[in-house]
């Protein structure tokens, strides 16, 4: 992972949107960094021959949010990218505008965020402790 701003920057970016912060903490690190299933139909994949039904197979989505074609300069730490909500998890598109649209959700990701929000503001000075 590559920074581009000082010590002082990154305060400045987790002042100014610590969710986003968060968030992209989340794409570059993700708390679920991948899922598996259990295969349904054979096929074949590349480099690896066929795959029989029954088999378990494990999607690694970490990697996706470091695709130069979504994230321009992916490994850059950057909350401040226009395309963050395209950041992928365990379930598809992680922060997106219409969380209907996902197959399920994490109920407590939300409050997940804010505790995170407080702890790092609380270690960083700039959330009063509780």
């Amino acid at each position: 992972v590559k920074f581009d701003r000082g010590p002082d920057g990154l305060m400045t970016l987790y002042r100014n949107d610590p969710y986003r912060f968060i968030q992209e903490v989340c794409r570059l690190d993700p708390p679920v960094t991948s899922a598996c299933s259990i295969v349904k139909a054979n096929f074949v994949a590349p480099e690896v021959g066929t795959v029989v039904v029954g088999s378990y197979q494990q999607y690694v989505v970490s990697i996706a949010n470091r695709d130069p074609e979504v994230f321009p300069d992916p490994n850059l730490f950057d909350p401040t990218r226009p395309n963050l909500s395209k950041s992928l998890s365990w379930n598809g598109q992680a922060f997106g505008a219409d969380e209907s649209q996902y197959p399920r959700i994490c109920p407590g990701r939300y409050l997940s965020r804010d505790i995170i929000r407080i702890i790092v503001g609380i270690a960083l000075g700039v959330h009063p402790s509780p």
